[in-house]
């Protein structure tokens, strides 16, 4: 929780999704070359809830909260993740993507690739829409699991 203890940190807006560990449609999917990255990140979703969910248990960390205005919600999403990556300021975009071989979700060896945005690249922007729109979607189609008090 580093970054929530900094100071100099204020004025967010943290939307954040992270795979559902109950979700049999994605464990389905994984292939075995998967197999050792979809337990990490099973386990660093849980692990990160619950660090989060200790940190907004203190009274005094929600109060620094609210005084720098830093907000977030979490919220897991149960399909496969056909896009991933993230997103600063509509501005930075670190987008990665996973595909199916023999049928099985594989993504772990991808590498996100930095696309700073360009508004005259039409390629840019295509990268840029891809990923909103994914999650978008999933955002909308995704289970609430922690906001800020």
């Amino acid at each position: 929780m580093e970054i929530f203890n900094n100071s100099k940190v204020s004025n967010i807006n943290y939307k954040v999704l992270i795979i559902n560990s109950d979700s049999q449609l994605i464990r389905e999917f994984c292939s075995d070359r998967v197999g050792v990255w979809g337990n990490i990140l099973w386990t660093s979703a849980e692990e990160a809830m619950k660090r989060l969910s200790e940190y907004v248990s203190v009274e005094e960390n929600v109060h620094q909260l609210n005084q720098r205005n830093i907000k977030f919600e979490i919220r897991a999403y149960s399909h496969p993740p056909v896009i991933h990556g993230f997103l600063i300021n509509e501005s930075h975009l670190y987008f990665s993507h996973t595909e199916l071989v023999k049928g099985k979700l594989s993504g772990g060896h991808m590498p996100y690739r930095y696309i700073q945005y360009n508004k005259s690249s039409q390629l840019v922007k295509q990268y840029y829409n891809c990923y909103n729109s994914w999650f978008n979607y999933y955002w909308e189609h995704s289970e609430l699991k922690l906001v800020s008090p």
